[in-house]
């Protein structure tokens, strides 16, 4: 029998504190893990945007990983009874798109993440996930690895005259720090549930003198966009020539951000369903294709 497997983004992220600054040391993940692997099921749910979810630790290459899986419509891969991930191919009644699969890169703060379908559990039910299940005392975010070259472009503007984020409803429900953009976010979060929202700003009057202030604080804003888990996001730059003239570009955050398309698996030659150990492999080697920017 073939190989059955299929294309799939393995995208990276870093955990932060609670207002988007890195940490000072890294998460112990190994023992976290091992705490989670002896607790009951009832202990490892917690209900997110009006859904169950599951952590469960998969253990593979002499590794523990996180499994994050999540009851959607009455069906799960995800046995709570037994805590087993049911990876059957066969069995049509319960898929495999409610999990997806975390890695912990170690003596990092980083993880590698691969979402099982379009119906997954995302990053920020994971951040969700983490902050009610007490890991760490005064929580934490998440926010995606973008390349240094982005966030130099970024940190070091002068300016900023437009600012566009999109934001889908679970990544605005997992934000809970302060700051100019966080309140408002927050605030639609609460008013208005399950939509995506879409925030643009734009200065009038565009690179004028007589606008520097206002460009000076959205670059501000878009400086604490740089920490937020999102959709989309890309600012307009201003920066000045010798000349003194201003000169735009437009920088999307995610062009350029740390992941790697890679092979996942669905089943070995025996028709056997590998999901689940094929994401950790895919993960594994797109850290390593991509240690330069990890590490």
């Amino acid at each position: 029998m073939a190989l059955r497997g299929r294309k799939k983004t393995v995208a990276f992220f870093e955990i932060r504190d609670t207002d988007g600054n890195p940490l000072r040391e890294p998460i112990p993940w190994a023992e976290h893990l091992a705490e989670i692997s002896r607790e009951s099921a009832d202990d490892r749910k917690h209900r997110i945007n009006d859904y169950d979810h599951w952590g469960q630790v998969y253990t593979y290459l002499d590794t523990d990983h996180l499994i994050l899986a999540k009851l959607r419509d009455g069906v799960s891969s995800y046995n709570p009874s037994t805590g087993d991930i049911l990876d059957s191919e066969s069995d049509s009644g319960k898929p495999w798109v409610e999990i997806s699969v975390i890695h912990f890169l170690p003596d990092t703060n980083r993880l590698g993440f691969v979402l099982g379908s379009q119906a997954s559990p995302r990053i920020s039910s994971l951040q969700t996930w983490i902050n009610l299940h007490g890991i760490v005392d005064k929580g934490i975010s998440i926010a995606p690895v973008l390349a240094e070259n982005v966030l130099s472009r970024i940190h070091g503007a002068a300016e900023v005259s437009v600012l566009k984020v999109k934001y889908e409803s679970d990544q605005l429900a997992a934000i809970d720090r302060e700051g100019k953009l966080g309140q408002v976010k927050r605030h639609l979060g609460e008013e208005i549930h399950h939509t995506s929202v879409e925030l643009v700003f734009r200065v009038e009057g565009g690179t004028s003198r007589a606008r520097k202030e206002e460009r000076l604080r959205l670059l501000e804003i878009a400086k604490e966009v740089s920490v937020d888990n999102f959709t989309e996001a890309v600012a307009k730059v201003v920066n000045y020539n010798e000349r003194g003239k201003p000169v735009a570009e437009d920088v999307n955050y995610l062009a350029h951000r740390i992941a790697r398309k890679e092979r996942v698996l669905i089943t070995d030659k025996e028709g056997k369903s590998v999901k689940v150990t094929s994401a950790i492999e895919a993960i594994y080697r797109a850290a390593d294709r991509l240690k330069q920017d990890l590490y």
